[in-house]
C-alpha cells in the first residue's frame, strides 16, 4: 500500500503537496488506505436470505466485496479518484468492517505514519526510476519491484 501510494503520488505530482503539509500526515495515511488498499476484496457468505442490488440471495451464498470499488464509490466519496489528504469524513474499508475488522489496523496505521513522516523528512521529492513490476495476485495489490529515486532535502 505504501509503495502503491508513493508510486501514484510520484507519477501524478502529489508527493510535494502532501509532504509539505505535516499537519495532514494522519489524514493522508487514511486517504492512502482508501486510495490504494492492500487487499482487493473480501469474500463472505450470507447468513440469511437477502436482496442485494436487486438480486435475491439465499442463506449461505458467497458474496464478494470489492474494496477498491467500495473505497472509490462516488456516492460515498466526492472526487473518489483524487488523492485528498484532507478528506473528511473518510470511512474507507481498507481494514474491513464489523466482526472481521483487521486486528492489526492500529499497528498498520502507526507503521504507515512513521514511514511517510520519515520519507517526507528525508526527500523533498521522489520519482519512479525504472519500470515497475506489479504483483499478480487475486487478493493483494502492489508491486514485486518498484524503484523510487528521491531528491534529498537540504542538509541530508
Amino acid at each position: 500500500m505504501a509503495g502503491t501510494t508513493v508510486f501514484e503520488l510520484a507519477r501524478g505530482g502529489g508527493y510535494r503537496a502532501w509532504a509539505s503539509r505535516p499537519d495532514l500526515l494522519r489524514g493522508g495515511v487514511e486517504e492512502a488506505l482508501r486510495w490504494a488498499s492492500p487487499g482487493s476484496h473480501f469474500m463472505r457468505h450470507t447468513t440469511r436470505p437477502v436482496r442485494l442490488s436487486g438480486v435475491q440471495l439465499a442463506a449461505g451464498e458467497p458474496v464478494v466485496a470489492w474494496i477498491g470499488s467500495a473505497n472509490r464509490d462516488p456516492a460515498v466519496f466526492a472526487g473518489p479518484d483524487t488523492f485528498d489528504p484532507a478528506r473528511t469524513p473518510n470511512r474507507h474499508l481498507a481494514f474491513g468492517s464489523g466482526h472481521h475488522y483487521c486486528i492489526g489496523s492500529h499497528l498498520a496505521r502507526l507503521t504507515l505514519r512513521l514511514f511517510f513522516a520519515t520519507l517526507f523528512a528525508t526527500f523533498a521529492d521522489v520519482e519512479v526510476a525504472g519500470e515497475p513490476v506489479r504483483l499478480r495476485s487475486t487478493f493483494l495489490t502492489g508491486f514485486k519491484k518498484l524503484i523510487i529515486s528521491g531528491t534529498p532535502r537540504r542538509g541530508q
